[in-house]
């Protein structure tokens, strides 16, 4: 990755399921990476819940992964409608409230998909 994106390439790591080592090579080599965080979550082990809680609040995002990562157990389709669980799952892992992970990957995803963190169309072209 470093011989095709500069390090301040902004990327997110789509469901991040790595390591605290991992998580740190990442963080390092682009300081604008992003770790993005599923229903995958529930099935984490220890070592994966360690990077996670190692992931700097301003660099979290959910995803619902949909429909691969089921938040609810079921015959049913995994939907974007479960985000809020997923934030209630990253909290607990991370052992914060539910409110300050929301607030956080809502600022993050405007400041990365819209170069604000106020939630403004600045330099947006479109969803």
């Amino acid at each position: 990755m470093r011989d095709w994106c500069p390090a301040i390439q902004p990327m997110v790591l789509h469901s991040f399921s790595g390591s605290p080592e991992m998580r740190r090579w990442w963080s390092t080599t682009f300081q604008r990476c992003y770790f993005g965080f599923s229903g995958a979550v529930q099935g984490f082990d220890d070592v994966q819940k360690m990077a996670l809680r190692e992931v700097s609040v301003h660099r979290l995002l959910l995803e619902s992964n949909s429909p691969h990562h089921q938040v609810r157990p079921g015959p049913w389709v995994d939907t974007p409608a479960y985000l809020g669980e997923v934030a209630q799952i990253v909290a607990r892992v991370r052992r914060v409230r539910i409110e300050e992970v929301c607030q956080a990957t809502t600022l993050n995803a405007r400041q990365l998909y819209y170069g604000s963190r106020s939630g403004g169309e600045s330099g947006h072209q479109g969803v």
